[in-house]
């Protein structure tokens, strides 16, 4: 979900009068991340993993706003308490999987809150004039650059619009996130055979066999998410079981590439492991009885299994998703001095920061994110900054979850301009921690002729 379109009238369109867009703050959210435990984690930290008591089958999109300004929405669109608004969803489809998808219609939920307190206010299966013809692996539709597709309506026939009380939008507008998960999907494969191509066949009798003989092993690196499927033995009759004996090593070095070591790497990043419950309970079983030769790298894989490999903690670290995820802070008078450039990064990523040409007062801004870290562990954390001014204060902190806790506080970035990005960075230890608050600020002091600040790329990893 790209963004959202709310109005009164049952013909929802953007930019009529009584129609307001929604779009500050889009991500795709890593459920498997949300609900890592750790008092489950602790006899696996030792490896660098840890355990998520959410890991999900299927995939969410969540979009949260920011503090508004002015008319409150409601007042934007002339709607009274008794009134329902009219939702209209901008989405995309992706294929993060290995094989095509053809003529693919996701089922759809659109929830409120998350948690416990996740509401789902309606399901719907995608129409006719919203079915892909085809996705290819790794590919969207639409396309990236296109516009995306309207879901809008809950019958086939487009008479039923999908409703949103005075209440729930209300909760929307005060930061309650909406998403869109995904827990199933209808489409064909076509198998080749010699260069010949069978007719379309329906993926859904597959895919309970393809759970029951596989694991899942997701590779995360905080903007994209891949996700492949490696078979495995049953682990209720794992001896008896014909399916060639893989061990997590032989996997992920098969699935992407990362070379058998004690401190596995994918390109130059230590990896932080994120198992399910029931993975977990089986692997620290397996380690058990290794002994003193215990190595994550030789446990054996098993169907079923559910196994997360991620890089870089910070997600949408790039504001690839424009703010996403990030806990914006104004300035002490309730001004938002931050916003989004797009291609302005080193390598056209997207930045925030300010360009202001003159301003009588101080420019502040501040983003963050609460990332789930291994207690007692060293994690590198940077970020590529740059700016015309040498007044400039530019500093990533982190502090441990609950109350001001700092590991980091205060670390700036030299006090000089530059045409350039730079990157800065710092390692600090989670200590007792198992979650953490990452912070970007950035500062520019009174009085101010001219000041444009910007930074991208903010990465928090595991420290090789």
């Amino acid at each position: 979900m790209e963004k959202f379109i709310i109005s009164k009238n049952k013909d929802v369109n953007e930019g009529s009068e009584s129609s307001l867009t929604i779009s500050n703050g889009s991500s795709t959210e890593n459920s498997v991340n949300i609900g890592i435990d750790a008092s489950i984690s602790v006899g696996l930290g030792g490896f660098g993993a840890s355990v998520s008591t959410s890991f999900s089958k299927g995939t969410s999109h969540t979009l949260s706003t920011e503090k508004t300004e002015g008319k409150n929405w409601s007042a934007s669109i002339g709607m009274n308490t008794a009134d329902s608004a009219y939702y209209n969803g901008n989405v995309r489809y992706y294929n993060r999987g290995t094989a095509p998808i053809y003529h693919a219609k996701p089922t759809t939920s659109l929830v409120l809150d998350h948690g416990k307190n996740a509401k789902t206010l309606f399901t719907v299966k995608a129409k006719e004039n919203q079915e892909a013809e085809v996705i290819k692996p790794g590919d969207s539709y639409p396309k990236e650059g296109l516009a995306p597709i309207s879901m809008r309506n809950m019958d086939d026939f487009g008479s039923t619009p999908m409703p949103l009380s005075y209440s729930q939008l209300r909760d929307i507008e005060k930061g309650t996130p909406l998403s869109l998960q995904t827990d199933q999907f209808a489409g064909d494969y076509i198998k080749v055979v010699k260069g010949d191509q069978s007719e379309p066949r329906p993926w859904t009798y597959w895919l309970t066999q393809i759970d029951s003989s596989s694991a899942r092993i997701i590779l995360s690196d905080g903007d994209t998410e891949t996700e492949r499927r490696i078979a495995a033995r049953s682990a209720e009759d794992y001896e008896n079981d014909t399916k060639p004996e893989v061990t997590l090593g032989e996997a992920i070095q098969s699935t992407f590439g990362i070379e058998r070591s004690d401190t596995p790497t994918y390109n130059g990043d230590p990896i932080q492991f994120i198992f399910n419950k029931d993975t977990a309970k089986d692997i620290e079983k397996q380690l058990m009885n290794m002994g003193d030769k215990a190595n994550l790298q030789n446990v054996k894989l098993k169907a079923g299994m559910q196994i997360m490999l991620i890089t870089n903690l910070v997600f949408n670290g790039s504001f690839k998703y424009g703010f996403g995820d990030w806990e914006i802070r104004d300035d002490d008078y309730g001004l938002r001095h931050l916003r989004l450039f797009e291609n302005r990064g080193p390598d056209g990523e997207n930045v925030i920061g300010w360009d202001y040409k003159s301003t009588p007062y101080e420019v502040f801004g501040a983003v963050s994110q609460y990332l789930n870290v291994i207690p007692n562990k060293n994690y590198k954390a940077s970020a590529w900054v740059k700016t015309n001014s040498s007044k400039s204060i530019i500093s990533l902190e982190v502090s441990g979850h609950g109350g001001y806790n700092p590991l980091i506080n205060g670390i700036k970035r030299p006090e000089h301009k530059t045409d350039d990005f730079e990157k800065i960075e710092f390692t600090f230890n989670s200590g007792k921690y198992n979650k953490v608050i990452f912070k970007l600020m950035l500062w520019e002091p009174y009085p101010i002729d001219t000041t444009n600040v910007q930074a991208t790329n903010l990465e928090c990893k595991l420290a090789p």
